[in-house]
């Protein structure tokens, strides 16, 4: 079976706590950013990329869900899974965790479409990346995402 790769290892640091000493919400986008870039320079995507293909990804829709606090100064991982590539998109999902703990303490589901850089037009990624991503889609083709997966937000009705 095969298993998520890992791309962010870190600290919650001092400086991303909130009021109650916990993580502050947006920090969790800093740390699931870094792990999509820690995914897409596993796929090939670098700075060498960017300046000789110049193409770079744009995330375009990305929702967290917020499953348990995270304290300051807790060492975090996150692990990512990709649900599937085409030679534009690619859609993934990362989980959070504290280090040697399975529980999970948030998740993010995501799409990024890969970019001409000038003129900015989505286009096809490079050969080499779009054959990395689609491998690594179809090697993760078993594992299945926690139960959000592909879940929207609830609507809530205005009360009168």
């Amino acid at each position: 079976m095969a298993r998520a790769v890992r791309t962010f290892n870190g600290t919650a640091l001092t400086d991303w706590g909130d009021y109650n000493n916990h993580l502050n919400e947006g920090y969790y986008g800093v740390i699931f950013a870094d792990a999509s870039d820690g995914l897409l320079t596993m796929l090939g995507f670098d700075e060498d990329y960017r300046e000789n293909v110049g193409g770079t990804f744009y995330t375009v829709e990305a929702h967290i869900r917020f499953e348990a606090e995270i304290a300051i100064g807790e060492r975090l991982v996150v692990d990512t899974v990709m649900l599937g590539a085409d030679p534009k998109r690619l859609h993934y999902w990362h989980e959070l965790r504290v280090e040697g703990s399975d529980e999970r303490r948030a998740t993010q589901e995501g799409l990024m479409l890969h970019v001409n850089i000038d003129p900015v037009k989505v286009t096809a990624m490079s050969d080499e990346v779009a054959a990395a991503a689609s491998s690594m889609a179809s090697g993760h083709g078993d594992i299945r995402p926690g139960v959000n997966f592909g879940r929207p937000i609830r609507a809530v009705e205005a009360s009168s």
